[in-house]
C-alpha cells in the first residue's frame, strides 16, 4: 500500500527505527505492535524447554526474528538447530511479553545473520522492561 508515493513503514522498520534512536519508550511501544518469532530450544539434561539464546559482543542475547521468514533463512544456514524432521522447532510471542522473563543484563537480537540484524544492548533491555 502507497502513502505519499512511499510504502507504510512495518512494524519491524519502526521498532528498528526506535532501537537506532536508543529511546527506552519508544522501543517499548514499538515491541508491542508485533509478534516475534522464537527459536524452541530442549535442554537434554533435564527436558526443559525455552528461547534459543547466544551471545553477542560481550553479553547474552536473546534471538528473536520479526517474521518467520528471518528464521527459516537462519534456520537454513545453522542446520545444526534442525530437529530429525528437518524442522527447527520454533513459537511464537507478543512483543509485550518479548522482554518479560529475560534475565538482567541479557540483551536481544533480532534477525541474526542477516541484512536486518539489530540489537537492544542489555542496559536498554532493563530500561524498557521498567516501563512496563
Amino acid at each position: 500500500m502507497a502513502w505519499f508515493g512511499k510504502s507504510k513503514p512495518s512494524s519491524a522498520g519502526n521498532l528498528f527505527g526506535a532501537i537506532d534512536r536508543g529511546t527506552a519508550a519508544e522501543i517499548a511501544g514499538a515491541l508491542a505492535q508485533q509478534d516475534f518469532t522464537l527459536i524452541e530450544m530442549t535442554n537434554d539434561e533435564d527436558g526443559s524447554k525455552g528461547a534459543f539464546t547466544g551471545e553477542f559482543e560481550d553479553y547474552p542475547v536473546l534471538v528473536a526474528f520479526t517474521s518467520q521468514d528471518h528464521a527459516a533463512d537462519f534456520a537454513g544456514a545453522n542446520e545444526d538447530l534442525l530437529d530429525a524432521n528437518g524442522e527447527m522447532p520454533a513459537f511464537v510471542v507478543r512483543g509485550k511479553d518479548l522482554l518479560r522473563y529475560l534475565p538482567d543484563g541479557m540483551g536481544v537480537v533480532f534477525n541474526p545473520e542477516s541484512a536486518e540484524e539489530k540489537v537492544i544492548p542489555p542496559q536498554l533491555v532493563g530500561q524498557i522492561k521498567k516501563l512496563a
